[in-house]
């Protein structure tokens, strides 16, 4: 039942007094459910209590809906508001709202709200697209595959009817999918309005042809700023992005040119020369540079700076693999252990053709060639 206009309403319905209302469309649904079930279904509108129990059938025992029809009635009450949100229309049903209904005053038109001329034509678009995401329209042409219960059926080509258990409270599932389906509508109304889903009506006839374009500036200017999201397209703050990309800018120049500011600064004052040495000396490519002198690479250039390199830019890396080329064999090592009564000394030199061996009175010498294979 609707709250329609005055010439409609002299229909024969009568409603009940519970049904009657003058402030919202009242809405009634008959469910008739064939469908069986293994457990007693004790939902208040898919209720199945009516049980049997045969060896015959695919399951033994068969729920069937306790009655042959099942009522549901919504209410349906809309209300415009102002973006102060405390100024707003009467509670009531679509129809009352209707700014071009016949009959209407004009101190009731768009429901009795003080509008300028930029919120005339927002309150019409907004009032068709409640008037598509009405619940009878929705019901009336998706019919019963709107209903969620119909995804608890065990097939969907036999038609064997039978079902799997339904919740105690599943009609507020259905109820809720309602609510989200009407939503989702009017978002999808709204946003037609600036860029119409265009469809082929028939052979080259196209629906777009038969859309009715705003006639006045006001709705002319409400369709251009309009903006919607879309998936080809992908919305930024230029701002934002102009901030990041200046920071990161930013921290770069300052790596870059604070050190050698105050390197600059300790030269010339002669102050924090230490630190400055301790700073270079325990860098990542410094004692990578020592490790690798340790091992016979070399020679290398620009020693003291942050990144010293080999002389003639050659590449190396300390693996057994890459040190067998010029520079890949470290140079001969001397390891001479000598004692001297209880007194032990161990010395590191550098071997060369002329070598020979310490004093006679060495108790013991032991002579090493390093070789890096």
């Amino acid at each position: 039942m609707l709250d329609l206009p005055a010439d409609v309403t002299g229909r024969a319905f009568k409603p009940i007094p519970a049904l009657a209302s003058s402030t919202s469309d009242v809405i009634l649904l008959a469910l008739t459910n064939r469908n069986y079930y293994r457990k007693p279904v004790l939902d208040a509108w898919f209720n199945a209590t009516n049980c049997t129990t045969s060896t015959q059938d695919i399951i033994p025992t068969n729920c069937e809906a306790t009655e042959p029809y099942s009522w549901l009635s919504c209410k349906e009450q809309y209300q415009m508001c102002l973006n102060d949100g405390t100024t707003c229309s009467p509670m009531t049903g679509l129809y009352s709202l209707d700014p071009d209904r016949e009959g209407i005053k004009d101190e009731e038109k768009f429901g009795g709200l003080k509008l300028n001329a930029i919120q005339k034509p927002l309150y019409t678009l907004l009032w068709k697209a409640l008037w598509v995401a009405q619940l009878n329209y929705q019901l009336g042409f998706v019919g019963r595959e709107n209903l969620v219960a119909s995804e608890y059926l065990w097939d969907g080509g036999f038609n064997f009817g039978i079902s799997a258990n339904l919740p105690e409270n599943h009609w507020h599932t259905e109820i809720g999918n309602w609510m989200n389906t009407s939503l989702a509508m009017m978002q999808r109304t709204t946003l037609s309005f600036a860029r119409p889903i265009e469809q082929s009506a028939g052979p080259d006839i196209s629906n777009v042809e038969y859309f009715i374009r705003p006639t006045d500036s006001e709705g002319s200017q409400l369709c251009k700023k309009m903006m919607g999201k879309s998936t080809a397209h992908t919305s930024f703050s230029v701002l934002g992005l102009g901030l990041a990309i200046g920071v990161v800018i930013l921290v770069i120049l300052v790596n870059i040119v604070l050190p050698k500011l105050v390197s600059y600064i300790q030269k010339r004052s002669g102050k924090g020369l230490h630190r400055r040495l301790e700073w270079t000396e325990t860098s990542a490519f410094q004692l990578q540079r020592m490790a690798a002198e340790g091992r016979g690479v070399g020679p290398w250039v620009a020693r003291d700076d942050d990144v010293p390199m080999l002389k003639g830019g050659q590449m190396f890396n300390l693996t057994g693999a890459s040190l067998k080329g010029k520079w890949g064999r470290a140079e001969s090592y001397q390891m001479a252990r000598r004692s001297f009564g209880s007194t032990e000394e161990i010395e590191m030199g550098g071997l060369s053709p002329g070598f020979e061996k310490g004093p006679a009175d060495k108790k013991e010498a032991v002579r090493m060639r390093l070789l890096d294979e």
